[in-house]
C-alpha cells in the first residue's frame, strides 16, 4: 500500500453561494476532472463512476463510487469518500477528501480548500511519492481550469449576491468577440452621427428661403 495526502486551495471569481453549488453537482465536478466519468447513482449521496489515471508508463481505469457526506449548507463544507477498483483487477484505490469555501480577501471571490488522503494498492505502489504528487499537481491544476469555466457559465443560485450574468475568467475566445463587437458597435454609432450632417446642411436653404421671403 502507499499513500498519499494532497492539500490544495485556489480562488475563483465567484461568491461562495455559485462555488457552493457547483461542488454539490457531482455530474459538473466529473465533468471537469480529467479522466473522470460519472456512469449514475446509487442512493441519494452515492454515485457511479470511472476514473483513468496515468502514473509513469502504467495506465490504470478504475471503476467505482463516491459518497458525499457530512454536507454543511451554512459552513460551505463537506466530505466525499471514494473507493474504486482496477477494471483489469491491477490494484485499487480508496479517498477520503474535505472541502470548504470561504470568502476570499479579494471582493467577489471565493477560496477553495481540498485535503485529500489517497490509499493505493496494487500496480501503483510501485511508484515514488514525488511521482504521485507531480502527477496529482497535474490533474489539480487543469481540474482548476476547466472549474472556474464552468462556475462562471452556471445561474446565479438563489440568495447570491451576484448579478444575474457573471463572466468569472472568461475564455480567451470569448473576451476577444465581445471586444470586437463592442468595438464594431462604436464604428456603428460614429456612422449614425456623421449620416445626420446631411440633414442639417439640408435645413439650411430651408432658412435662407425663409429670410429671402420676409426681405420681399
Amino acid at each position: 500500500m502507499s499513500s498519499l495526502k494532497v492539500e490544495e486551495r485556489f480562488v475563483v471569481d465567484a461568491d461562495v453561494l455559485r462555488v457552493w453549488e457547483f461542488l454539490k453537482r457531482p455530474a459538473l465536478v466529473a465533468g471537469c476532472l480529467p479522466g473522470a466519468k460519472l456512469d449514475g447513482q446509487e442512493g441519494g449521496d452515492t454515485f457511479l463512476g470511472t476514473m483513468k489515471i496515468k502514473v509513469g508508463p502504467v495506465m490504470q481505469d478504475f471503476r467505482g463510487k463516491a459518497t458525499l457526506a457530512e454536507v454543511d449548507d451554512t459552513l460551505h463544507k463537506m466530505t466525499v469518500s471514494g473507493v474504486g477498483d482496477d477494471k483489469a483487477g491491477g490494484g485499487s484505490a480508496r479517498m477520503t477528501m474535505k472541502c470548504q469555501v470561504v470568502p476570499s480577501s479579494e471582493t467577489g471571490k471565493s477560496e477553495v480548500t481540498i485535503v485529500a488522503e489517497v490509499e493505493l494498492f496494487g500496480k501503483l505502489v510501485r511508484f515514488g511519492r514525488g511521482m504521485f504528487e507531480a502527477v496529482a499537481k497535474q490533474l489539480f491544476k487543469q481540474f482548476v481550469d476547466r472549474a472556474r469555466s464552468a462556475i462562471a457559465s452556471m445561474p446565479a443560485p438563489a440568495g447570491s449576491s451576484e448579478p444575474a450574468v457573471v463572466l468569472a475568467t472568461p475564455l480567451p475566445a470569448t473576451s476577444t468577440g465581445t471586444s470586437e463587437a463592442s468595438t464594431g458597435t462604436s464604428e456603428a454609432s460614429t456612422g449614425t452621427s456623421e449620416a445626420s450632417k446631411p440633414t442639417s446642411e439640408a435645413s439650411k436653404p430651408t432658412s435662407e428661403a425663409s429670410a429671402a421671403s420676409s426681405e420681399a
